[in-house]
């Protein structure tokens, strides 16, 4: 499942788009200039061109497998996220005219890796 905030649509994401291959469809091509990070200490990704969050991908894992991605450009969500690229802190946000809404889902929630079952 993937599921897009109200800046995310915004932007041209899908609200929410559900199964493995129509996931797999919407992010190909889409997700390249996506760069692997850690967000509030987990796994994620992030589109940051010149190392300002736009959009970061949160992914939740369950037993070693991502089940659900959230994509997240609200300014101040982004602002309040922990993301870590190449090695160094992401520039904080600046409100890039992006709708802000109530709506505030995401990251907080911690993201955990299950070890595979053996």
């Amino acid at each position: 499942m993937l599921r897009a905030d109200p800046a995310a649509v915004h932007l041209g994401a899908a609200s929410e788009v559900r199964g493995a291959a129509a996931v797999a469809d919407t992010l190909t091509g889409r997700a390249r200039a996506a760069q692997p990070a850690l967000v509030n200490g987990a796994a994620g990704a992030v589109w940051a061109p010149g190392k300002q969050p736009r959009v970061v991908f949160g992914f939740t894992i369950t037993r070693g497998m991502v089940v659900a991605i959230d994509l997240v450009a609200d300014p101040v969500r982004l602002r309040q996220l922990d993301l870590i690229l190449d090695g160094g802190r992401a520039k904080p946000t600046t409100d890039v005219g992006m709708p802000h809404t109530g709506e505030r889902r995401m990251v907080e929630r911690r993201h955990r890796s299950a070890r595979p079952r053996r």
